[in-house]
């Protein structure tokens, strides 16, 4: 499948190619698409499992890497972080000629993103996820970004790659917490957009949770699609695309209590949606008895990642500190229905009883 990206970000349009077995061919497709020297960027995991397959396809077109690869972890997407793969890249010559290629998951994505943005004022950017989250949703978009102690996500950019590349085969090395992880962004974006997506995860998730090859590449090529389509439409987040934050500003506010190392961003992402179709349900907007199958399938893959005890006070003041934020009101997107989001002003009170609800 090849995606055309329009958008009107700085630097204008991507393509998305899935296929699997891609892998094999990405030394030549990058060498088509970048003039100059080539960064590697990724982590101590990712190099283990799949750099010497890159690593060959590179040799065989002909095109030569230079590799910068840092710790696996979210408390590693940070300015000291940031600093370091800058001074790495200065002391081995990358010039505004370069292309950086992020070679991971979520947090490679992010954290390469904004050093290719800000790096002597951008450079070229190619994406090769390697996580479920990174193949349906992170790498897609044009979202760069380090996290804060106090906030997540809060120093960043928007800034397209020049090409996202994604082999579904390499999900095969998957951990499973990061597998179940990419698949909370999935039901997400079926929840928010697209009913007949749902509906087929709903009946087919016995074969998702147990990977079968054909299930996944689907839902990579199917997730794909619904984001492109909201982004090409809002690629700034002025209005549609904030339903792609359904169940996000509570997961965030939890993932920095815990300094992003207590509970993983899908997991996070899960309760938020739990807490969203609660508020859905106390704003009148959703009957819950009628949508029992949606909180069942989120606690399924919830499974024993329970939610830790929370100081709700903690919780929404640090709520109140994201981006989505506004004049100190926090604004959550429900549901009217599958594929009918609002977006709502949330009051404090309404939280905390949503939370004691959860």
């Amino acid at each position: 499948m090849n995606i055309r990206v329009t958008s009107t970000a700085p630097n204008n349009n991507y393509s998305i190619k899935i296929k699997s077995g891609l892998l094999s061919e990405f030394g030549q497709i990058i060498k088509k698409n970048s003039n100059g020297s080539v960064v590697l960027l990724t982590n101590k995991t990712v190099y283990k499992l799949w750099y010497k397959d890159l690593h060959d396809s590179f040799k065989r077109a002909g095109l030569k890497e230079k590799i910068i690869i840092i710790p696996d972890g979210e408390r590693y997407k940070n300015n000291r972080i940031y600093n370091q793969i800058i001074s790495e890249m200065l002391n081995n010559g990358i010039n505004r000629y370069s292309t950086l290629v992020t070679f991971g998951g979520g947090v490679i994505g992010d954290l390469g993103g904004l050093v290719a943005a800000t790096y002597m004022r951008g450079i070229k950017l190619i994406h090769i996820p390697t996580s479920l989250i990174a193949q349906v949703d992170s790498s897609i978009g044009g979202k760069v970004a380090i996290d804060h102690p106090l906030a997540k996500n809060i120093i960043g950019a928007f800034y397209n790659p020049r090409l996202v590349l994604t082999d579904p085969n390499i999900l095969g090395t998957l951990a499973e917490r990061e597998y179940i992880n990419g698949l909370f962004e999935i039901v997400k974006i079926a929840l928010v957009r697209d009913k007949k997506f749902y509906e087929y995860i709903s009946n087919n998730i016995d074969a998702i949770l147990n990977r079968k090859t054909k299930a996944i590449e689907y839902l990579v090529k199917i997730s794909t699609k619904l984001k492109a389509e909201i982004i090409q439409k809002d690629p700034f987040e002025k209005k549609l695309r904030m339903i792609l934050n359904f169940g996000h500003t509570f997961g965030h506010a939890l993932e920095t209590s815990g300094q992003y190392n207590n509970i993983s961003h899908g997991v996070a992402v899960g309760w938020g949606m739990l807490l969203a179709l609660q508020l859905s349900h106390q704003y009148k907007l959703l009957d819950l008895d009628k949508h029992q199958d949606k909180i069942d399938l989120i606690k399924k893959l919830i499974g024993k990642y329970k939610l830790d005890n929370i100081s709700p006070k903690d919780i929404w003041k640090t709520m109140t500190l994201d981006k989505k934020a506004k004049n100190n009101k926090i604004r959550f997107v429900l549901l009217r229905e599958i594929a009918q989001p609002i977006i709502k002003e949330i009051n404090k009170n309404s939280f905390i009883k949503a939370l004691e609800n959860l």
